[in-house]
């Protein structure tokens, strides 16, 4: 029988992707009572960490953890997890003996940021890191680019074992952290499987044609080609509309694309749990980032049937086989139009689609298989030692 450990996930501010990974990886481990002796989460956090968080933290039925970060920009914060250490050891051992396991995982889900948590020093107890993608940008920006190369570097000088959710980033990561990719394994991100099914368009041709956008209204997730996508098809007379889920940035526009076509753009504001609220309303998903990791968004969103339209960014193309499951366009509203359209008028194409994302996501991104990888990575961690 397997040896059963205790896994505390460990988070500064989480958010959208890492938060939504942290939940769904930790639930299910804790229902594998035969593998974990319990699971944790430890959360450092800002002031302004979104309410709607804070209530999916605390309904969790595991263990949670908190202490609040310094006000300042996102640098300093993290800097001063290494000045002013988290009570980690007390959350470590708090949970040790809630659960009578002798060895604890902390998984960290920082990505690089996760080397000022390194090392430890917490007898039986090993420090895994999970890489979600490369989101941040450094032109023009030497110091701190120096500054989070310097933590980086703190993973390799003491050997953590680093986990990523693609392939796809990892000669980024060599490239501007200098991090080998042999370090890596590949961890792909996974979801419980749903009920709900997508496409209602598919059972009843009436409706409109509902576009689905679920994430940030920031620049770089590209909810604004949707929204042109969307108008343009509408002007040109098709049943169409778009709905939008997410919390809105301090520039976002919206009411400018809402009054050109107020009857086609749904905004919802941010929605917990998307998946079970709104996805069963939508017919394809949009996704048209400019950079990501492997989007859990996307994920859900193959566990309901729903065909994606994304750009082919991160680990992206990992999960949405172009023509297969979705599309795979490049990043302007014309293209994303084009293809909305296709699906629009070919609603066999639609089907077939929605029944290759659902078989793709049984064979590849159900929870089971990470929750199974996973607890081989922490097993080769413990034993490898050298990390406390």
């Amino acid at each position: 029988m397997p040896e059963r450990i205790a896994v505390l996930h460990l988070a500064m501010n989480p958010v959208t992707g890492p938060w939504a990974v942290m939940k769904q990886v930790a639930q299910a481990q804790a229902a594998h009572a035969e593998l974990f002796a319990g699971v944790g989460i430890g959360l450092i956090l800002r002031h302004d960490w979104p309410e709607v968080n804070w209530q999916e933290a605390k309904a969790l039925p595991i263990s949670l953890y908190t202490t609040a970060a310094p006000r300042g920009p996102g640098t300093w914060v993290t800097l001063y997890q290494r000045l002013v250490k988290p009570p980690l050891r007390r959350w470590v051992e708090d949970l040790r003996q809630k659960t009578g396991a002798s060895q604890v995982v902390v998984h960290c889900h920082n990505a690089w940021l996760s080397g000022v948590f390194a090392p430890l020093r917490i007898p039986r107890t090993a420090l895994v890191c999970t890489f979600h993608g490369m989101a941040a940008v450094w032109e023009g920006k030497p110091i701190r680019k120096a500054i989070h190369h310097w933590i980086a570097q703190r993973l390799v000088r003491h050997n953590i074992t680093l986990t990523s959710v693609d392939a796809v980033n990892l000669p980024g990561y060599r490239e501007v952290f200098d991090i080998d990719e042999s370090r890596f394994q590949v961890v792909p991100n996974g979801v419980n499987a749903s009920r709900v099914r997508a496409c209602p368009c598919l059972r009843d041709p009436g409706r409109p044609f509902t576009v689905g956008f679920v994430s940030a209204l920031d620049e770089g997730k590209g909810w604004r080609y949707a929204a042109e996508a969307v108008i343009k098809l509408a002007e040109e007379g098709l049943n169409v509309r778009l709905l939008l889920a997410g919390l809105r940035q301090s520039a976002c526009d919206l009411e400018s694309y809402q009054q050109r076509q107020p009857d086609r753009i749904d905004y919802r504001g941010f929605i917990s749990n998307p998946r079970e609220n709104i996805m069963g309303e939508c017919d394809v998903l949009t996704l048209m980032s400019a950079r990501e990791g492997l989007p859990m968004v996307i994920l859900e969103a193959m566990s309901v049937g729903l065909p994606v339209i994304a750009t082919a960014v991160g680990g992206i193309p990992e999960a949405v086989g172009d023509g297969e499951t979705g599309f795979l366009v490049p990043r302007n509203a014309d293209d994303l139009a084009d293809r909305l359209r296709r699906l629009y008028h070919d609603r066999a194409m639609l089907a077939a689609m929605h029944a290759a994302s659902l078989k793709r996501f049984e064979q590849f991104y159900d929870i089971e298989a990470t929750v199974s990888r996973y607890h081989r990575v922490y097993l080769a961690a413990l034993k490898a030692g050298g990390q406390n």
